[in-house]
């Protein structure tokens, strides 16, 4: 199931890319969330580039041992990715088990594991608020 998803700031006409984002929300017990507002900035050779809010609008996002899948237009091509940075507002937390990130010029799929375990929150008492993969 895919969704578009705005840009940062909307779509611009001067960049074209469309990215392609899938996570893989964690089994684990309460890892699921509708209440997060999650950004993502994603850095490659050819520089960086910043996400509105992933969510696809009328659909439960985030749902424990699933899959969801974004699609983000009007972005600037980066390149070859070699980082993520993930940004948590929002009530809630969230844990990952994977991020996939791919783009109409790059179809081979970057992918970044949550191997540290890590939830996303805005509180810093139940996970970070900033965190950055590469």
């Amino acid at each position: 199931y895919q969704r578009r998803v705005r840009g940062s700031s909307g779509i611009n006409a001067e960049y074209g890319e469309h990215y392609y984002i899938t996570t893989r929300t964690s089994t684990e017990s309460r890892s699921q969330t509708n209440k997060i507002h999650l950004r993502m900035r994603l850095t490659g050779a050819l520089g960086t580039t910043t996400t509105g809010i992933i969510n696809n609008e009328g659909r439960n996002d985030f749902k424990r041992g699933e899959d969801d899948t974004f699609v983000v237009p009007g972005m600037k091509m980066v390149g070859k990715i070699r980082c993520i940075e993930l940004f948590a507002e929002g009530s809630d937390k969230w844990k990952f088990d994977y991020i996939e990130v791919h783009c109409d010029n790059y179809r081979a799929a970057y992918t970044f594991h949550n191997n540290r375990n890590i939830w996303i929150s805005n509180d810093s008492r139940e996970g970070e608020d900033v965190y950055k993969l590469c």
